[in-house]
């Protein structure tokens, strides 16, 4: 009784499994379903019918979208930020954590613990002062504002990371490249920043995804629509008494096609980058 019990029990178990797993991948993709339903749909059949599939599709939505936001220029403008963001925090944080894991002096343990201070601080706390100092370099409506601040943002928390997977690195490795006649930077770029790649690449993927989303900061300190980035830019086609939602919800389409195609092509890499290296620091 108990022998034929068993497998009916693991049956069971692997049809509720496959069903829970099934129940998830639709409802994290019921999100994208409602938006590409938005998108194509003409303003008629978005007011009567919400969620269900159009009877013909709009392509027409998208390319008016594209044509009235200017959308390449927003385009453009997101993928020069978020690029040149992501190249700067890589350069530095990359450097930063070589040395404060290399070096063990008590200056090296304290200036680790200042920057590791700064993911305490939430950036609406220190917008005004941002705010300000943006203003006094003469920064306001510039790519090079919304650059600075997301790196001096972003530096903490890259770091840290990075430091940890910094441990899994043998110190073997820059002695033997040290006997061999290599200064301190050679041996980084050369031996040590290679060896760092799977959390160079986890990195990068995670704060590509921050900057390329990001709202709040370009709102605040890009002011003319040429300079916005693509969310804010999307913003701007809310109206205050009437708004299309169709050709939003194309726009919306269009924004993060890039980046999930990038997430898809990328993840293997996070997950070696957080096991390698986060777990292990």
């Amino acid at each position: 009784m108990t022998n034929s019990i068993g497998p009916k029990l693991r049956t069971l178990t692997k049809y509720v499994e496959v069903v829970l797993k099934l129940a998830f991948v639709l409802l994290y993709l019921s999100p994208l379903y409602i938006l590409f339903v938005i998108s194509v749909k003409s303003p008629k059949e978005f007011a009567e019918t919400l969620y269900s599939f159009p009877n013909r599709i709009e392509i027409d939505n998208y390319l008016f979208a594209i044509k009235m936001s200017k959308f390449p220029r927003l385009l453009f403008n997101s993928i020069l930020i978020t690029a040149t963001s992501v190249i700067i925090l890589i350069t530095i944080a990359s450097m930063a954590a070589y040395i404060m894991e290399r070096k063990k002096t008590r200056f090296y343990k304290i200036l680790y613990a200042f920057f590791l201070s700064g993911l305490m601080i939430p950036v609406q706390i220190i917008m005004l002062p941002l705010y300000k100092m943006v203003m006094t370099l003469n920064l306001m409506n510039t790519p090079f504002a919304l650059i600075l601040v997301f790196v001096g943002g972003a530096i903490p928390f890259v770091t840290f990371f990075l430091v940890g997977f910094m441990k899994t690195i043998p110190v073997e490795l820059d002695e033997s490249a040290m006997i061999d006649g290599a200064s301190k930077f050679v041996t980084f770029w050369r031996i040590v920043f290679p060896l760092m790649r799977p959390a160079i690449l986890t990195a990068t993927i995670i704060q590509t995804l921050f900057f390329w989303n990001e709202f709040l900061l370009p709102l605040l300190f890009l002011k003319s629509y040429d300079k916005m980035t693509l969310m804010v830019g999307i913003y701007n086609f809310v109206g205050q008494r009437y708004t299309q939602w169709n050709y939003i919800f194309a726009l919306i389409t269009l924004a993060i096609l890039p980046i999930i195609i990038l997430y898809i092509i990328c993840q293997k890499y996070i997950v070696d980058g957080i096991v390698a290296g986060a777990l292990k620091g």
